[in-house]
């Protein structure tokens, strides 16, 4: 969308971090007179836009998950301050012009791709497709899902219930398969989870998902069935937890590092969510953190105090947080864009 600024000039501002149309840019801000734009992660190939993958893919990507040429990158946009360019066959966000992008061996090249940048395999998934017009088109779950997270919206990792049972997971493949697609841009509203797709092979993909709407991103329609099974399947985990202490319970085993990835862009504090709470730190961070995540581990240290664990520079560093008090404000963010 466009804002006006008081000093004459205009601004770009999207929402961050969420796969997005093309076309528009990612977190953009005035100066001076002019507009000045930070494209997202994409490629565009045979009328298809694909978005590098905003969550962990679950294991890295390999050389052997390669299959074929798909396509070459023609045009990066980034430093681009054209804000009515119109995304073209071959154009890309950051990956250099002459990219080699690949198909994936067990995929549908109409959901996923890859490509080199840097040195590192990098995973691109359909976000618009013009030609979709049911769920299949956009995703390739046939004979390939282990089973489906329902995750926080808080950070879309953290899991909140699952779903193992083989003929619920082949209703809910289905239902997503054969759902309408509309991706014309909608107003969501209500509750929102983040519905974690688990392939046999070790890879993940992760999209948001509205109960009201029923849309699963980007544009997929489900029928209420689904959004039934969802609920049900997080108010049978509820009903699982412990209820004497409410404000102190723990979800994940004591000792055990569960694999996560921190927030960091506004702070690692700031509305960092995890075993079914948020947490506040508990002593001050050393510099060096990634920006916008940092991955690695999460350990349940104690009823009330987690360590988050990573490396900088290849030596071991760590976070200590304490439970957040229930009732309590969240931190705002500061100076924080």
């Amino acid at each position: 969308m466009v804002t006006f600024n008081p000093d004459g000039a205009f601004c770009l501002r999207v929402r961050r971090l969420a796969p997005i149309l093309l076309g528009v840019a990612l977190s953009t801000a005035c100066q001076g007179s002019g507009i000045s734009i930070d494209w997202v992660d994409f490629v565009q190939l045979r009328g298809v836009t694909y978005v590098a993958a905003w969550t962990s893919p679950g294991r890295p990507l390999q050389q052997g998950d390669l299959g074929p040429q798909y396509g070459l990158v023609k045009v990066k946009l980034a430093g681009s301050q054209d804000p009515n360019h119109h995304a073209q066959d071959g154009d890309a966000g950051f990956l250099e012009p002459g990219t080699a992008v690949y198909t994936l061996r067990a995929y549908a090249p109409s959901f996923r791709l890859a490509a080199y940048d840097q040195g590192r395999l990098t995973l691109y998934e359909a976000d618009t497709n013009p030609k979709a017009k049911v769920g299949a088109d956009l995703l390739d779950l046939v004979n390939k899902v282990s089973y489906i997270g329902i995750n926080s919206a808080q950070d879309g990792r953290t899991e909140l219930a699952a779903v193992h049972n083989q003929d619920q997971l082949d209703a809910l493949v289905g239902m997503v398969l054969d759902a309408p697609v509309d991706q014309t841009p909608r107003s969501n509203a209500g509750p929102q989870y983040f519905i974690d797709f688990h392939f046999d092979d070790g890879t993940e993909t992760t999209r948001s998902y509205w109960l009201k709407s029923g849309e699963l991103s980007r544009g997929i329609l489900l029928p209420p069935a689904f959004a039934s099974v969802v609920t049900d399947a997080i108010s049978a985990a509820a009903a699982m937890l412990p209820t004497s202490q409410p404000g102190s319970f723990v979800l994940g085993q004591i000792g055990v590092p569960y694999t996560f990835r921190l927030y960091t862009h506004c702070s690692p504090d700031w509305r960092m969510f995890f075993d079914g709470s948020f947490w506040d730190l508990a002593a001050p961070v050393q510099s060096g953190l990634g920006d916008p995540y940092q991955d690695r581990s999460m350990t349940v240290v104690a009823a009330n105090e987690v360590r988050f664990d990573y490396h900088i520079s290849g030596q071991p560093a760590s976070i200590s947080f304490t439970r957040h008090t229930s009732g309590a404000p969240l931190k705002s963010p500061s100076g924080c864009d």
